[in-house]
């Protein structure tokens, strides 16, 4: 439902920002808006943060990524399991699971790499070259890949940032990718996203005081923030870990996946407030 309270504003680029007193107001190439708070909530190369900080490059991890699609029709039943299936190796893992109402596999391919750094969501790649990386693992993933949907198959490295002293200045504020990059290693970097909404939404009802609900918001969520930017990096070296380090891995992974899901999921955004 739409509220009469919010305009959505689409295909406008902010080109900077502005604070004025209590006012911050933000500039584009055609116009220009003023409101009581700025919240850059747009991505690892936010422009807000930019504007606050200064021009940060994000770091290339030297981890990488294919991603494809497999049709689920024709393949053999224990490929398409309702849940997330992982699969560990030596500098690798593979990740599959469905999507589009169980019409699809997604298969997340991640290894370890600099032969290209390419950050983007539409660099298209080969499944053969997907098949060369996999190369004598498990017969299911060759089975997988080979029913790939070959035409849409994507390369994408990935990319974070360290931590970040603070998230804002006065009336502006960053929130999700622009502030706490996460590695994919959790699963959790749209529901940091999220969660920082649902908090800062909170610190900012019915409040006057809105470079004190900002700080609130900042100090609320950046705890845990930081716990998911580090236990996602660690889980990228924890999947690829080698003998014997991998064996270690493997006895204690049921004990510290329970424990990890449950600091995850029994975190309540609303109630953290």
């Amino acid at each position: 439902m739409q509220d009469a309270r919010i305009d959505l504003l689409f295909g406008v680029k902010v080109s900077g920002f502005e604070v004025q007193g209590d006012a911050v107001s933000v500039r584009s190439k055609d116009a220009s808006f003023t409101g009581q708070v700025l919240v850059g909530a747009d991505g690892i190369h936010s422009s807000i943060r930019r504007g606050l900080f200064g021009n940060q490059a994000p770091r290339f991890t030297g981890q990488v990524a294919w991603r494809f699609l497999v049709p689920a029709a024709g393949l053999d039943p224990s490929l398409v399991a309702p849940a997330v299936m992982a699969w560990w190796g030596p500098g690798q893992h593979f990740v599959q699971y469905l999507v589009g109402q169980g019409q699809w596999v997604n298969c997340v391919c991640i290894l370890e790499s600099t032969q290209w750094a390419q950050e983007s969501w539409v660099q298209r790649g080969e499944i053969t070259d997907v098949a060369e990386d996999f190369k004598g693992w498990h017969p299911s993933l060759g089975a997988l890949i080979k029913a790939a949907d070959a035409p849409e198959v994507y390369q994408w490295a990935l990319f974070d940032r360290p931590e970040m002293p603070s998230w804002g200045t006065g009336p502006v504020t960053l929130l999700g990718d622009a502030c706490h990059a996460t590695l994919p290693f959790m699963a959790q970097g749209a529901a940091m996203a999220i969660e920082d909404a649902a908090v800062l939404s909170q610190c900012l009802r019915g409040g006057t005081q809105i470079q004190a609900s900002l700080k609130q918001y900042e100090a609320l969520r950046k705890p845990r923030t930081t716990y998911v930017q580090r236990a996602s990096q660690r889980n990228g070296r924890v999947f690829h870990a080698r003998p014997p380090f991998s064996w270690l891995r493997d006895q204690v992974a049921p004990w510290a996946g329970r424990k990890t899901m449950a600091r995850l999921y029994d975190y309540d955004a609303l109630a953290a407030v």
